[in-house]
């Protein structure tokens, strides 16, 4: 986002003050055909894409709103200017006085898909409206009309969620750039959005398989996902056991949860019980600080235990504890830990 500003004697297509409102909103007959070059730019959208949500765009036409904020006075005659400008491209401008009017009318359900906002107001200024409009409103990008340039206004403005700032006065193409980049940008965190979505949806699609025996397997794991039994997987060294405890996790209710890997073989044994079972501060020499275990890190979600068998039988025992009782003690520590972890264990041989 980048701050604007001209300088040398203005020309007639510049705008000399625009301390006004207006805003969108929908027509009752069909959109207007985007016929010259700069228009048609504007609107140069794949065929079913939505701008701002509310009505689908098609190529050549223009489904949009925009949102003008700033107060009704002497500059009326600007305000109208502005509305005509903005009509002559195609968007469907409605006016508010006053950041008061702009937000009622925000909390009526009109829904635009840009607000264009004048900082110089009576009552409430263009900051505080800002401020609103980024808490009930977020999605919504705003453009900031503004005859201030002092940059630490503009800053602020940035920081509380203006989209663009344009400092007046400033040519015709550069309102219709910000706004440009206003709609793209929001058309783009839809399009992110709607792919998270998916993605959430289909989140155990990455495991693809044809043969029978794996689709048979497949079919396993989605029905042990809905439970929160211990899964124990057995296969040798590249087989995919972590593959399929990700799987497993991702299909179940824990998967906003964390997913936690320990890897037994890789610690030695006077090492493991602290890094799975965490410890107090003064549990032994040099420990400073108190410490989570896996187990905790884990908690709510699921723990993988690779190359189980490495694990010697004392802590194999204390293992059994936890997942008969739920609950295990620190090293060092004298009250139990509750422990709300799905456990995963993995081995290569044979038990």
């Amino acid at each position: 986002m980048s701050r604007r500003t001209t300088t040398g004697r203005p020309s007639k297509n510049r705008f000399k003050t625009v301390s006004a409102a207006s805003w969108s909103a929908p027509r009752t007959g069909p959109a207007t055909s985007m016929t010259t070059p700069t228009t048609a730019r504007l609107m140069e959208t794949p065929p079913g894409h939505w701008i701002a949500g509310n009505y689908p765009a098609k190529r050549g036409r223009l489904h949009a709103r925009v949102v003008t904020s700033g107060p009704v006075d002497d500059d009326a005659s600007t305000r109208e200017y502005v509305s005509l400008l903005l009509s002559g491209r195609g968007y469907e401008t409605v006016g508010a006085g006053s950041g008061e009017e702009a937000l009622d009318r925000l909390a009526a359900g009109l829904s635009p898909a840009v607000i264009l906002l004048d900082l110089m107001m009576p009552g409430m200024d263009g900051l505080e409206f800002l401020e609103k409009v980024r808490h009930s409103h977020a999605s919504t990008p705003v453009v900031v009309l503004s005859a201030v340039d002092r940059i630490r206004t503009v800053v602020d403005a940035i920081h509380r969620g203006a989209t663009d700032y344009l400092t007046k006065p400033f040519e015709e193409p550069e309102l219709d750039l910000a706004i440009q980049n206003a709609l793209e940008k929001q058309r783009l965190r839809d399009e992110v959005k709607l792919l998270k979505g998916r993605l959430a949806q289909e989140s155990g699609a990455d495991l693809l398989c044809s043969s029978p025996s794996m689709l048979r397997l497949r079919e396993i794991a989605r029905q042990i996902a809905a439970t929160d039994a211990p899964v124990l997987l057995l296969g040798e060294t590249g087989v995919g056991k972590e593959v399929m405890a990700r799987y497993i996790h991702e299909e179940s209710a824990r998967r906003d949860k964390p997913f936690v890997k320990v890897n037994c073989a890789a610690l030695p044994h006077d090492l493991l019980e602290s890094e799975l079972f965490g410890y107090e501060r003064g549990a032994f020499s040099g420990a400073l600080q108190a410490k989570p275990g896996r187990f905790e890190l884990a908690s709510h979600g699921s723990i993988l235990l690779d190359e189980i068998t490495e694990m010697g039988s004392g802590l194999q025992a204390k293992l059994l504890h936890v997942l008969q009782d739920g609950e295990f003690t620190r090293l060092g520590g004298r009250q139990p830990v509750k422990a709300d972890a799905r456990v995963f264990a993995a081995t290569n041989r044979t038990l």
